[in-house]
């Protein structure tokens, strides 16, 4: 049997001066039997990804060799080439790494790398995917670091979040899926803003004109999620910026206001362009 193991790597972990600094001593931290978060630093070396080199440019090399810290799958196989189990193991862990991204959106660079582990303990990479840069997601997620809370939450939500996403529950598998297809539009904000907010219609609204709407959709997110509930927990935003304090009655209105002027091919009103450090992207 080959040893094998996915990584899906985790580039924001909170900082030591942080308001909440990452607890490193709990890793390695079990997820799944099978699966978990650690430290991978020492499973790569400077020569890791050198057979990479020829098509990889300087900076996304030195993002990969970087990577220190991923969720983990390590699983066995009888076959020590790239096969249909390998491809299946780095869906897996796609899967995990889309609900911790839902627990807590943070920015991308390195994604999947897949290979064996030698007898002196060290990865030899099969196979990865091009490393990326998400610069463009809002302001606020560009803040946003990894909690300790983040990975109970996940270990909490892992099974039945999986088995959301392999069964017939397609309202939640399509709301996944518009969640994380707007992450990855990186160029235009304006069209990952409507798959975000197409992922809210598909999760509290149907087809059926009596179930479905701006309105009835609007109702539905306040009444679940509270209509006094701040959008930003306790720590999303550092202390050391204007904290931002909208509840979910206050935003849901002009979500979709925002919504129908993009959808319809009008010009966004300069209103909706907010003020913040950056651009007037913060809000």
């Amino acid at each position: 049997m080959v040893n094998k193991i996915v990584l899906y790597a985790i580039n924001a972990v909170s900082p030591h001066w942080s308001d909440k600094p990452f607890d490193v001593s709990v890793l390695p931290f079990t997820i799944l039997p099978d699966v978990g978060i650690e430290d991978v630093s020492a499973l790569i070396t400077e020569n890791t990804f050198d057979w990479a080199k020829s098509t990889l440019k300087a900076e996304d090399l030195k993002t990969l060799k970087s990577v220190r810290y991923a969720i983990v799958y390590r699983y066995q196989t009888q076959n020590s080439f790239y096969g249909d189990e390998d491809v299946d193991a780095e869906t897996y862990i796609t899967n995990i790494a889309a609900c911790l991204r839902l627990i807590r959106p943070m920015q991308q660079h390195a994604l999947v790398a897949q290979g064996h582990i030698t007898a002196d303990g060290t990865l030899d990479v099969g196979h990865f995917d091009h490393p990326i840069n998400l610069m463009e997601v809002p302001f606020v997620q560009k803040l946003f670091h990894l909690h300790n809370e983040d990975l109970d939450l996940l270990r909490l939500l892992i099974q039945p979040y999986l088995k959301a996403m392999t069964g017939e529950y397609w309202k939640f598998r399509m709301a996944m899926q518009y969640h994380d297809a707007g992450h990855w539009e990186d160029k235009f904000w304006k069209p990952r803003f409507t798959l975000w907010v197409s992922g809210i219609e598909a999760l509290f609204a149907t087809d059926d004109t009596n179930h479905g709407g701006r309105l009835v959709t609007s109702e539905r997110v306040k009444y679940f999620l509270g209509v006094d509930t701040n959008i930003y927990e306790p720590g999303d935003i550092p202390s050391y910026l204007p904290q931002a304090k909208f509840t979910v009655s206050e935003i849901i209105e002009d979500v979709y206001k925002l919504r129908n002027y993009i959808v319809h091919g009008e010009r966004v009103p300069v209103q909706y362009k907010a003020k913040g450090p950056r651009r007037g992207e913060f809000y």
